[in-house]
């Protein structure tokens, strides 16, 4: 005889048997999408391609790694096969934008980057270049033309490096001036000058630029310059940034800093800059440390050419800057 607790118990059997097959399905499909979305991903990296033992490839890389720019970006016309699928542009454009930071996502998007192990030819060791895969044809010729018209067609690190080498072009630098790592660095850092800031990105290297950048770029502008430039003097150790820290957060370095922060900034100080006499002197009349007011002493020493005793005694070393009008009374400060 069926009861009504047989049925229910039957129902509720199958709507678990429902349950679990509507759940089956549902993972199925959101695994088939995770699956789509990070092989189509541009950023998910792709296995590297390996010419280890590809002699004809490892020689016809060898012969692109030593041509210079303009050579290069018209060997990306060149679809001819070496072997194992690779083509003539396929090493040519891994060179360029390896060497030379040939910036080609300024026009193509979603680009999928992999690299190509390689055996240097010098030094027997292996080597890794940008390889960009399976890139359409139609590609090379738009990268061609942005090669040869442009005339500076490098990414933002390519832009930058040249700059340091001594290029003053105007176009180089309106082409920098446009970045948005500069745009960004400009805005945070509150110049009105570009050319001042320029100077200040230059005593860093690009990689930590371009990490505070990504780090910080979707923060708002107004509350991140101490920061950034206490990250430009502790990570990029310079000296520019330490001085131009002194000049926009004067206040905050002296009051808030610790004093193991303190010395650090001091330690940067290698040359005459025009916050170090007010900064050190504030030091001396502070009640930090007796390491910070021995540190700030020796900057002032340094300052103003004094010769530093060998035997240095903090009381000597303040008698003689104020007596040689270096130094001023204790404010209490």
């Amino acid at each position: 005889m069926i009861t009504n607790s047989n049925i229910i118990e039957n129902l509720e059997i199958k709507m678990k048997n429902r349950a679990l097959l509507f759940s089956l399905i549902l993972n199925g499909i959101l695994l088939t999408l995770f699956v789509f979305k990070n092989s189509s991903d541009p950023k998910t990296p792709l296995q590297p391609v390996s010419i280890l033992n590809q002699k004809n490839i490892q020689e016809k890389l060898e012969k692109y790694l030593h041509q210079e720019f303009l050579p290069l970006v018209l060997e990306l016309n060149d679809d001819h096969h070496i072997e194992e699928g690779i083509k003539h542009q396929d090493l040519a454009l891994s060179v360029l934008v390896s060497k030379f930071d040939f910036d080609i996502e300024r026009l193509l998007k979603d680009v999928k980057r992999s690299y190509l192990e390689y055996i240097d030819s010098k030094t027997q060791m292996r080597k890794k270049l940008v390889y960009i895969k399976n890139m359409d044809v139609d590609k090379f010729i738009v990268l061609s033309q942005f090669g040869l018209k442009e005339k500076y067609p490098m990414t933002s690190q390519g832009l930058l490096t040249k700059i340091k080498q001594g290029n003053r072009d105007e176009a180089l630098l309106h082409a920098f001036f446009l970045t948005k790592e500069f745009e960004w660095f400009f805005s945070v850092m509150g110049y009105s000058n570009r050319m001042a800031c320029l100077n200040l990105l230059m005593d860093v290297d690009f990689s930590l630029l371009k990490t505070l950048y990504q780090t910080y770029c979707m923060q708002p502008a107004q509350d991140l310059g101490l920061q950034i430039g206490m990250d430009l003097c502790f990570k990029g150790q310079s000296m520019r940034a330490a001085n131009d820290l002194l000049d926009k957060y004067f206040d905050d370095v002296t009051k808030r800093f610790s004093d193991e922060q303190l010395l650090k900034l001091m330690a940067l100080f290698s040359k005459k800059t025009p916050q170090l006499v007010p900064f050190a002197t504030k030091m001396l009349n502070s009640n930090r440390s007796q390491k910070v007011h021995i540190y700030a002493a020796l900057l002032l020493f340094q300052y103003f050419d004094l010769e530093v005793p060998e035997s240095f005694d903090l009381e000597k070393a303040l008698a003689i800057l104020k007596d040689q009008h270096h130094l001023c009374e204790k404010d209490g400060t």
